[in-house]
Parts: structure tokens; C-alpha cells; sequence
């Protein structure tokens, strides 16, 4: 997973911390980080990215991020993370009204594993992440479904 450079360098540790959550729960890399590179527009060209979106004109203004996972058969080739900017403000902490990052980076992360949502708790999937909730681990239930 590329880092579009625009993403602030404060939440770079949430980046690590929701990889590591995934990559350590199967034991193995399951997403690897890679380096900076120039955003632009979210496109199908060979290229994961996590992207910085500041305009979020034409998505639901309701959505914190959202990931478009691009499929060959039943294979993941390539996913793009947007995380919305324009409307919400994110925290290492979930403190003071704000959405705590590496949560929504799990949830995020769970979708370029090809998770979809889920409607039973517990699980780091449920669609909707309230502001000052925590929810930084997989669950058995998202581990049961990779």
C-alpha cells in the first residue's frame, strides 16, 4: 500500500499500526507498506494508494473513506483507499469529536483484504465507526472471514 503524499505525516503511525494489526493476526504479511508517491485521481493502474481526499464532491459527504478493490476472478489485483478529509477530522486518540485513524484504517485495510461489511458485532467491519470509538483489532469473526 503506497501513501498518496499528501496524507499528513501525524497519521503515518496509524498506517503502520492497522497493517501490522492485520499482518500479525494471520501471522504473515497480508498488506505490505510501501513508499510515497504523487496522489492524483484514483484509477485502475497497478498501483494500491491511500489517498488524502479533500474533495469529496461526488461521494457520499456521510462516509469517512472508502475503498474501490479492483478484481481478476476471485483475486484482489489492485485497491485504492480514500480517506474523506472534507468532512471529518481523524486522531491518533479518537479524542475530542474526531475519528480515531487507525480504526478506520483496520475497517479500511479489512476491505483491500476483500471483507465486506458485517452487521454483527463484534467486528472491526460494522459499516459505521462513531466518533471517540476504538475498534483497532480484527475480531474472530473478520478472522473467520478472511
Amino acid at each position: 500500500m503506497n501513501i498518496d503524499q499528501k496524507f499528513p505525516k501525524e497519521f503515518l503511525s496509524a498506517v503502520e499500526a492497522s497493517i501490522a494489526e492485520w499482518n500479525n493476526s494471520r501471522g504473515r504479511e497480508l498488506i505490505r507498506l510501501g513508499g510515497v508517491v504523487q496522489g492524483g485521481e484514483v484509477a485502475q493502474d497497478g498501483f494500491n494508494v491511500l489517498y488524502w481526499n479533500e474533495n469529496w464532491d461526488g461521494f457520499k459527504p456521510g462516509e469517512q473513506a472508502r475503498t474501490v478493490v479492483y478484481w481478476s476472478g476471485a483475486q484482489i489485483f489492485e485497491a485504492d483507499v480514500r480517506v474523506n478529509s472534507k468532512d471529518f477530522k481523524f486522531s491518533v486518540s479518537a479524542q475530542g469529536g474526531r475519528v480515531d485513524m487507525e480504526s478506520l484504517l483496520v475497517h479500511e485495510f479489512g476491505h483491500v483484504l476483500g471483507l465486506d461489511h458485517r452487521k454483527d458485532a463484534p467486528s472491526v467491519m460494522l459499516a459505521g465507526l462513531s466518533t471517540g470509538t476504538l475498534r483497532r483489532e480484527p475480531q474472530k469473526s473478520d478472522l473467520d472471514a478472511l
